[in-house]
């Protein structure tokens, strides 16, 4: 995972969060994007997730890698889009 100064320790609502999950290869290997948290939980949808999309209770435990704060990059770097052109 690189950092680019974007990860935290800290949860908020819609940071990607990474995981490493206990008995797998060590480093990265499942993300979510957080909906909402607590002290102790946090609310994520996932992607393959017992083979879909779904919002997902997970503790806040030691398998959390860390919270990437992409929504803000994003924000100040991406280009408007152009919605006048038809998709398909």
């Amino acid at each position: 995972m690189r950092l680019h100064d974007r990860v935290s320790r800290m949860p908020r609502a819609r940071r990607l969060v990474w995981y490493d999950w206990a008995g797998t290869p060590r480093g990265a290997n499942h993300i979510g994007m957080i909906d909402h948290c607590t002290s102790s939980t946090i609310w994520v949808w996932e992607g393959d997730h017992h083979h879909r999309v779904g919002l997902v209770e997970r503790p806040r435990d030691s398998q959390i890698m860390g919270y990437g704060e992409w929504w803000e990059f994003i924000a100040r770097t991406a280009a408007p889009a152009d919605d006048s052109r038809p998709v398909g």
